[in-house]
């Protein structure tokens, strides 16, 4: 039976008979008190209403042998509801099981960090300082040629924050002939003007390229933007990467296209604008330190100027200088006791590494004795 089979169903014109009747004296109140041998209840499984047309035939053979003895009529539903109760859950068995737990030899027991009231925190004890260092280009800055930087050629024991890195560029635009803007010459930067100076973006190490772009890192970077950084990000700290949303409908349009036109004003009379922002590669995004005395180098291509600038005029020949490019790395130092342990560590997986590519290759499971004499 239910909980709710065993709720209180007040009936109040069987309430108000039962209590004139009791106080008339046409009612006997006794603890169960029979007729015809058998128990009177107004529902089957409800001991709530004390006066009923139903049956309990079970009940009523296992008590032909009861106590007489006077009671309150609040005590008779009390008793009555007991006996009630106890008779609907004599056919349900219920066995206590307690879950077992298989505790591994190296597990330990924890709580939730909810009842860690008093604990203190841990606290970062491994890098001891991390500055910024400006890493120069190794080739020569020209109009066509890629530009190259070896990050980690001097780091040292100090290890490589990517994900701090950034990429600062000083520059200006000019007409082709070499002369400088006008105020009548209605020309501006692309949105992410930074990002989309460049038209590809490789990275070595040890030698070995392991990103590429593919000609396509000005829509890698647009994408990455627009997905990952939030509406704060890009009125905020994405300036510094000269973003600044166009208008729609309006591209080309200095009047009216408020983005191109707020952009227009950093190289009008071919001024000197300054950006800087991060560097959108895969391994520039991961969260750990790039270990020491490891070779990193970058390769940017540079875009055309037609890519890069926009303007409402048909025919534009401009012309982008840049007057320096340098990428501000973020090296790591790390303690001595913190710097000797992860060398350990390095070590050991390097060995383990090595030692595992000598095993003999087969199935799992198998023996190196039996694939011999298989």
């Amino acid at each position: 039976m239910s909980n709710i089979d065993k709720m209180y169903i007040p009936n109040v014109d069987l309430w108000s008979r039962y209590y004139q009747n009791v106080i008339s004296g046409q009612s006997n109140a006794y603890v169960g008190h029979m007729k015809s041998g058998y128990n009177k209840g107004s529902q089957s499984g409800s001991f709530m209403i004390p006066i009923s047309n139903k049956s309990y035939p079970i009940r009523a053979e296992k008590e032909k042998n009861f106590e007489v003895r006077l009671v309150s009529p609040s005590e008779q539903i009390v008793n009555q509801a007991k006996e009630e109760i106890k008779i609907d859950d004599e056919s349900i068995n219920k066995t206590d099981r307690k879950r077992k737990y298989h505790h591994s030899p190296q597990s330990r027991g924890a709580q939730p960090s909810e009842l860690q009231i008093f604990e203190i925190p841990p606290y970062q004890v491994g890098v001891e300082s991390i500055t910024y260092e400006e890493c120069r280009p190794v080739s020569q800055i020209t109009a066509y040629n890629p530009i190259e930087f070896d990050l980690c050629a001097n780091n040292g024991m100090d290890y490589i924050d990517l994900k701090r890195s950034k990429l600062y560029v000083k520059l200006k635009v000019k007409k082709a002939n070499g002369e400088d803007l006008q105020d009548g010459d209605t020309v501006g930067p692309v949105n992410l003007f930074l990002q989309s100076l460049w038209s590809q973006l490789d990275v070595y190490i040890q030698g070995q390229m392991v990103t590429s772009s593919n000609t396509y890192y000005p829509y890698k970077c647009m994408m990455k933007t627009l997905l990952q950084y939030g509406q704060d990000a890009k009125s905020t700290q994405l300036s510094s990467s000269l973003y600044l949303k166009d208008r729609y409908g309006h591209m080309d349009e200095i009047s009216t296209n408020t983005g191109l036109y707020e952009r227009r004003k950093f190289i009008s009379n071919s001024k000197t604008l300054e950006m800087e922002g991060p560097i959108f590669s895969d391994i520039f995004e991961m969260d750990r330190y790039l270990l020491n005395m490891l070779s990193l180098k970058l390769k940017l291509y540079r875009n055309d100027p037609s890519f890069c600038l926009m303007s409402g005029e048909i025919d534009t020949n401009y012309h982008i200088s840049l007057e320096d490019v340098v990428d501000e790395r973020s090296p790591a130092s790390l303690k001595y006791e913190e710097d000797q342990r992860i060398i350990s560590e390095f070590m050991d997986s390097s060995q383990s590494i090595e030692w595992g590519d000598r095993l003999p290759k087969g199935k799992p499971g198998t023996n190196r004795r039996k694939q011999e004499t298989a």
